[in-house]
């Protein structure tokens, strides 16, 4: 069973999607045409089937997958056709790519394959989570704070194993962390998605995104990355702020145009929270505007809060 795809456009030969209006395939040169589904559907990668689309961002498509031998599911990653036509481009998505399947942590998302398939296409394999986002979990009025806090640490945590190993995510929102069921532990356990493949810099620092795309999503940039001064394991800590303050108010801290918004990341303080058992006060202070001013690593952040029980 495959989702229609309105307007999917794609090549008939390699069967890479494609994102953007070109005419002709940059993999295959062969002219795009106009699909009822998506190309990939039905296609298998490296003894995976593609069964249905999951979804999509501005680099690649997601599907389901299913092992052909030992029927084992997984989230496939196919890069866009006008992105892996570039190879400079598809070259740092597979150096990031093998980068990022080194970070093993019960809180970041396993990355278990990565390759091109003959036909040029570039694809990334990846366990497939079953659970829901956290911005789809976040109500009107905010989570408890025992929840909250529960949830927050997992973040934490998984951020602290991804900044050990040289990663900056960039894009930490509540888009980009699942919630699944934890049968072992019995409750739900929160996993980030997407490191490296949006964030890690190669040896020039070079950010792994489309030319002239800004990296990252205003509501929850730092300051210094909307001045384009760079992007610290600080700048992911104020996007961590950002979220909590979100999951305890059920608003984000600044709200209005975009342009008002990044005017507020960069020079207002947030209204101020009420009393969460000491998650307020862990909120305000990832939410300085220096760098300097905000805890130094995602660690400290774990240990601030298990020191609030």
């Amino acid at each position: 069973r495959g989702r229609k795809c309105a307007g999917m456009r794609g090549s008939t030969r390699c069967k890479t999607p494609y994102h953007s209006d070109v005419e002709f395939c940059g993999i295959d040169g062969e002219r795009l045409v106009e699909m009822d589904q998506d190309p990939m559907i039905g296609s298998t990668i490296d003894r995976y089937r593609v069964v249905e689309r999951l979804g999509g961002g501005g680099m690649a498509a997601v599907y389901r997958a299913v092992h052909t031998v030992i029927d084992r599911e997984c989230a496939l990653k196919v890069l866009f056709g006008e992105l892996a036509s570039d190879r400079a481009f598809a070259e740092r998505f597979r150096r990031e790519a093998r980068a990022a399947s080194e970070i093993k942590h019960e809180n970041v998302v396993e990355i278990l394959d990565f390759g091109t398939t003959p036909e040029g296409a570039s694809f990334l394999l990846m366990e497939l989570l079953k659970g829901t986002t956290l911005s789809a979990a976040l109500p009107k009025g905010g989570l408890p704070p025992e929840r909250v806090a529960v949830i927050f640490r997992d973040i934490a945590c998984g951020l602290a194993a991804a900044h050990a190993r040289g990663f900056v995510h960039r894009d930490l929102k509540p888009q980009n962390i699942m919630l699944v069921d934890d049968a072992s532990k019995g409750r739900e356990r929160a996993k980030i998605l997407d490191f490296g493949l949006v964030a890690e810099q190669n040896d020039g620092g070079e950010a792994l995104t489309k030319t002239g795309q800004t990296l990252g999503t205003p509501s929850y940039m730092a300051p210094e990355q909307i001045d384009g001064k760079g992007c610290t394991p600080q700048s992911d800590l104020y996007s961590l702020g950002v979220i909590l303050y979100e999951m305890l108010a059920g608003v984000r801290p600044f709200t209005g145009t975009l342009a008002e918004i990044l005017v507020k990341h960069r020079s207002e303080k947030p209204a101020p929270l009420p009393p969460a058992k000491g998650l307020e006060a862990l909120a305000a202070k990832l939410l300085e505007k220096a760098p300097a001013d905000r805890p130094g690593r995602a660690v400290d952040v774990v240990r601030a809060i298990e020191a609030l029980g």
